[in-house]
């Protein structure tokens, strides 16, 4: 794939960040320290090469970087016990180097000539293992190194570039952490997403990415909203925006009848939106708490816009503020599989032989709540065995339908769990967990009909 005028891409650099750009015609990008390249020298460019920086322009870099390496020989044998980090072994003084790196900028010198020099001048370099002496040279890559990598702008290398530079604004939302909130949201093409974001756009974005096909549509407060003015790169023509007043009053203020052909688009895409959270066609709903716990009229406002059995995933760094939100969905009878969870990840470096822990890594993941809002009939409290046996021998009937088809979005079979809930209502008491348990499966089952 390659870089077109006006894309936003990302620029991995030899010390491992990521600058994000766009590619403006007739613009200047830079690099800070790794100099400055002319916007369309990056128009047809191919994403993923390294490209090494030029007085002249950008050019392929045909020797590679250390990034590419792979160890290879004996890692288990030599040990570095016998190198010591005292500033003895390089045998250039910080002026010669410093006269070299004046000639490298001059272009009277190559970045890879300057390093292959400082390393030939170091006397524990021979004495390393092989694992050592790639990082030693990615180390001085980082410093001297001359080249540029456009990386496409993916959710991942955008949750990696934010987390780089500042994960504050987007709540400390790792990577593993987005990928299990949109995996218990169930999103896929086709579906209408609820969103209630506080990261900057970027989850809004991400659902966007994923779901280019469907509808996804950001709730907000007031009149006016962009919900992605801080990720333009993320914009896509599957997210909408519903205010909560419209929610409220279930109708948008009037058009101007002088309004242009633009603003009559935004319009329409705003009808759209509204009716379908009227209509109750949502198929999740997908929340980030940053700032404070989550407001009820908002919150109740968004449950009514979502069609049974569909999953409620909320996001937050601090646990504090789903403290109240988690008891609140175990007391209320409308919600099912009420759970919440700190994910834990940790990043190894490996090679042949031998594998070790990053030496630094995040250490935070933030909490993920998730539920399934289930039958509106559970809202009141189910004490009658008669409807409770009419609704289960229902269940039974179906039961005799989807004998031998899985149940999406549960994991087990439609049979087996049929049979245990029949069996508990017949020979135990009327228990109410099991009861709503089993009015959810029947809500997948009606829609899968």
């Amino acid at each position: 794939m390659q870089i077109r005028e006006n894309d936003w891409i990302l620029l991995q650099q030899p010390d491992g960040y990521l600058r994000l750009c766009q590619v403006k015609p007739d613009t200047c990008i830079d690099l800070a320290r790794y100099g400055v390249i002319k916007a369309n020298d990056l128009v047809g460019k191919s994403f993923g090469c390294v490209y090494t920086v030029t007085k002249q322009g950008l050019e392929v870099c045909t020797k590679g970087t250390t990034e590419d390496v792979v160890v290879e020989g004996d890692l288990t044998m030599r040990t570095n016990d016998t190198i010591f980090d005292d500033n003895s072994s390089q045998k250039l003084s910080h002026d010669q180097i410093m006269l070299l790196k004046e000639d490298m900028e001059a272009g009277r010198l190559s970045p890879d000539a300057l390093i292959d020099t400082v390393i030939q001048n170091s006397e524990s370099f021979e004495r390393k293992n092989e694992f050592a002496k790639l990082k030693y040279k990615r180390r001085k890559e980082s410093k001297f190194a001359r080249w540029i990598k456009p990386v496409e702008c993916t959710v991942y290398n955008l949750c990696l570039y934010h987390q780089l530079r500042d994960a504050t604004r987007i709540g400390h939302l790792r990577m593993d952490s987005l990928s299990i909130t949109l995996n218990l949201a169930n999103v896929f093409e086709g579906q209408t997403v609820l969103c209630m974001d506080e990261t900057r756009g970027f989850l809004l974005g991400a659902l966007g990415k994923l779901n280019q096909t469907g509808m996804t549509i950001a709730l907000y407060d007031g009149q006016y909203h962009q919900p992605y003015q801080a990720e333009p790169f993320m914009v896509s023509d599957a997210l909408y925006s519903v205010s909560f007043d419209s929610l409220k009053t279930k109708s948008l203020t009037p058009m101007h009848p002088e309004s242009n052909d633009r603003f009559k688009l935004k319009y329409a895409r705003m009808e759209r939106a509204l009716n379908a959270v009227i209509h109750r066609k949502c198929t999740s709903l997908v929340m980030t708490l940053l700032d404070g716990p989550v407001d009820d009229q908002k919150f109740e406002l968004a449950v009514s816009a979502l069609q049974l059995s569909s999953p409620i995933v909320v996001y937050s760094p601090f646990n504090h503020l789903l403290a109240q939100l988690y008891g609140r969905l175990l007391s209320d009878p409308r919600f099912v599989d009420v759970r919440m969870q700190e994910p834990w990840m940790r990043e190894y470096q490996t090679a042949a032989g031998r594998c070790h822990p990053m030496m630094t890594m995040s250490g935070h993941g933030g909490y993920i709540l998730s539920c399934t809002l289930s039958h509106e009939c559970l809202s009141v409290r189910l004490s009658a065995e008669d409807h409770t046996y009419k609704k289960l021998k229902k269940i039974k009937s179906l039961q005799e339908r989807f004998s031998k088809a899985n149940v999406l979005q549960t994991g087990f079979r439609v049979e087996t769990r049929f049979h245990r809930q029949i069996q508990a209502i017949r020979h135990h008491p009327v228990h109410v967990d099991r009861v709503r348990q089993a009015l959810c499966v029947l809500d997948l089952c009606i829609n899968a009909l």
